[in-house]
């Protein structure tokens, strides 16, 4: 698509709307109505384009600082334990929902558009549709990182409301950890990861399955009374929970870098074809 429709193209335009035999059929209010009707659909998203950078600003700028206190507690062989916000990720996914739906009933319309048998016209229809398929791709790569984090989210409620200071006996408090942390990863491992992500979560998985082992071998030292393997099993534990870090931190980078190829696109080809359209509508209608 050029950025500015040409002056041939217009009075090529005139031509075939002025010409009592036009073959296309089309009137001037016809085609009128066509380009008012693509003006006005790209002009709604601009308020969907703005949230969406938005939301991307948000995830890259709130999870920076965390990231960064995430790795200093992990060189300090330190716990950190992440606040949780996920009445604001939930409020973002909807209001990126509510984007995805209004996209969708855009595209639709500028879809049931017909061709016109006027070059100018249908290439600039081809060109909103292309449009609004774009932006729905854009916006659906980013839903599908809210819906992979509310899976995730959901797989690990077990081990949020695990609580060690209600068990009195120690092998109780072990048993139950391992049957939470299996349970943990069995559902994680029928999560639908996004393709870019699935080498890391899949790394992630095995890291934590580890726990179990390790927990076998703490309850095992617990019923014989074995100092030595007990202190061995805590040394394991450490070095597991720096493994399974740096996986947590992998995967939150993984989120970061398809929000930032996702603005690339909001910025790149998806905004200059948005200029193209308001150009070329606002010649073509000009000319009418």
């Amino acid at each position: 698509m050029k950025r500015a429709i040409s002056i041939c193209m217009v009075l090529a335009l005139l031509a075939a709307l002025g010409a009592p035999s036009a073959a296309s059929g089309y009137t001037g209010a016809d085609v009128r109505a066509i380009l008012e009707t693509i003006g006005a659909c790209v002009a709604q998203t601009d308020g969907i384009l703005s949230s969406a950078r938005a939301l991307i600003d948000w995830q890259l700028e709130d999870s920076a600082a965390e990231l960064e206190a995430y790795r200093e507690a992990l060189r300090n062989g330190e716990e950190y334990e992440s606040e949780d916000n996920y009445d604001e990720v939930r409020a973002k996914a909807d209001e990126l929902d509510a984007s995805i739906s209004s996209v969708v009933a855009l595209r639709a319309q500028v879809d049931a558009l017909r061709v016109t048998g006027l070059e100018s016209v249908d290439e600039t229809v081809a060109a909103a549709k292309t449009y609004f398929a774009w932006l729905e791709d854009a916006l659906r790569d980013l839903m599908s990182i809210f819906d992979f984090y509310f899976a995730e989210y959901e797989a690990a409620e077990g081990l949020a409301a695990y609580d060690i200071e209600q068990y009195s006996d120690m092998s109780e408090a072990i048993a139950e950890l391992y049957y939470v942390i299996q349970d943990m990863t069995d559902a994680m491992e029928v999560i639908d990861c996004p393709a870019f992500m699935q080498e890391c979560f899949d790394k992630y998985i095995r890291a934590t399955r580890k726990y179990l082992a390790v927990l076998e071998t703490m309850y095992t030292a617990i019923q014989i009374e074995d100092v030595l393997r007990s202190a061995s099993a805590n040394y394991l534990l450490g070095r597991m929970q720096i493994e399974v870090g740096y996986c947590e931190i992998e995967l939150t980078e993984l989120f970061n870098l398809q929000y930032e190829k996702v603005r690339n696109r909001l910025d790149g080809n998806i905004g200059t074809l948005k200029s193209e359209l308001d150009a070329n509508c606002q010649a073509l209608l000009g000319a009418l």
